[in-house]
Parts: structure tokens; C-alpha cells; sequence
């Protein structure tokens, strides 16, 4: 779910391969035959993008590069949640929003990384973000053209109580723009602000956050730290 709050691995050891890798125009679509890459590729959607013709704003983020001393508006904030999420230190849904997420998954990262803890980034961490090259040439946001499968989707109105749920067939998404915002790992507000004039039609080309590849790492361990409400794993 996109909604995890921090999403970090708490070694820190780290390699070129436990980041996510370049996608080259399909994120989501890993390869190998191991069980971890078998079950990612059975659950993921693939996502096949492209980078041509973009809006000036998807042109402007993907082009953004942070300094010290300016102010980290829209546009960087995307950058670097970006960043943040495909270095496995989750920020949860991108929205393009320096918020209280981004800040706890910042913090997570330099711990993750021995880096001074702070409530701003810095150099230090900064360049430790963007230090992978192949990474950073990774488009943030993409073109994606719509398909009959993306908007033929289950939808119903979700009730306020308990009791009231519990009747329902199913917890279906309430529209097709909350189906599509969680696809692409990103705020329904977010999808629809870079999509103003957007139908969410079928072949009809919108603009969206590039998920990237998983990190395919086996998991051991999983702790929940109740005081920082962030779970890592």
C-alpha cells in the first residue's frame, strides 16, 4: 500500500543493487526467476512509459537539481521524494509536498546511510541521494497512454461505519482517479493537478509519477517504531 509511511532498509551496507535500476521506458517489470521477482512481476502492474513531449513542469522536475539556500518549492519536492523512494526510504504517496512523510523518510535515509539526522537537507545528504548517476537519469515523471484494462475498474461508495463496510461486496476504489493514483504510487490530488483537463479515458496520454523498480532484497525483519509511526523493514 502507498500509504506505509517509511519504507527503509536499516542496514548500512549498501550497494548499486539495492537501489531501484534505470527503467528505460518500463517500470515494474523485473527480471530473473527467482520467487521474490516471480511474485512482484505476478502482482505489479507493468508500466510502460515514455518521456516525449512532456508538460514544461514533468520537464522541469525531472531536470531539477537541489541547492543550498533555495527554496525546495513543487518541483524539487517531487525530485527528491522520488529520489528518497527509489534509495527504499518510502515517502508514501507522491503529492510534491515537503511534509512531515518526507521529512521522517529523509531522516530515515540518513540514518540508513550513517548521515547527520537533520530537518533539512543538506549537502551530505543531498549528495548521497543522487550519487548513483544511472539513477538520477531515471525520469521522475512520465507519459503513460491509457488502456481499457487502467479505467475498466470495479468502483462503489465507501460508507463512513464499520458495520456499514462490512456489508459491501468488496473495498473497491471510489473512482477511477483513486484507481490510477494508486497505480502509479502517487496522491489522487497530485494525478489530477498534473492532469487538469484529464478524462481518464482510454488512449488518452496523462502525465505520472515513475514508480521505478522494486528492490527485489529478501526481507527478514519488520519493526513498527510507534514513536515515529514509521515502519521499516
Amino acid at each position: 500500500n502507498t500509504n506505509t509511511n517509511t519504507n527503509a532498509n536499516a542496514s548500512n551496507k549498501f550497494s548499486s543493487t539495492d537501489v531501484s535500476p534505470v527503467t528505460n521506458g518500463v517500470s515494474q517489470k523485473l527480471a530473473g526467476d527467482s520467487d521474490t521477482v516471480t511474485s512482484l512481476n505476478k502482482l505489479l502492474p507493468t508500466i510502460k512509459y515514455a518521456t516525449d513531449n512532456l508538460p514544461k513542469f514533468a520537464q522541469k522536475v525531472n531536470n531539477d537539481s537541489w541547492q543550498k539556500g533555495v527554496e525546495v518549492n513543487r518541483s524539487m519536492s517531487t525530485k527528491l521524494q522520488a529520489l528518497l523512494n527509489w534509495n527504499q526510504s518510502s515517502v508514501g504517496p507522491i503529492d510534491g509536498y515537503w511534509g512531515k512523510n518526507s521529512r521522517k523518510a529523509m531522516q530515515a535515509f540518513q540514518k540508513a546511510r550513517g548521515l547527520k539526522v537533520t530537518d533539512h537537507l543538506n549537502d551530505e545528504t543531498w549528495q548521497a541521494l543522487t550519487n548513483n548517476k544511472k539513477l538520477m537519469s531515471q525520469p521522475v515523471l512520465v507519459s503513460y497512454k491509457l488502456n481499457d484494462a487502467d479505467v475498466n475498474v470495479k468502483t462503489t461508495s465507501i460508507p463512513t461505519g464499520a458495520e456499514a463496510k462490512a456489508k459491501l461486496e468488496g473495498m473497491y476504489y471510489e473512482s477511477i482517479s483513486e484507481a490510477l493514483a494508486e497505480k502509479f504510487h502517487m496522491s489522487e490530488k497530485y494525478l489530477k493537478t498534473l492532469n487538469p483537463n484529464a478524462k481518464f479515458e482510454p488512449g488518452e496520454t496523462i502525465t505520472v509519477y515513475n514508480p521505478g523498480n522494486p528492490n527485489t532484497k529478501p526481507i527478514s525483519r519488520v519493526v513498527a517504531d510507534k514513536a515515529t509511526e514509521t515502519l521499516y523493514a
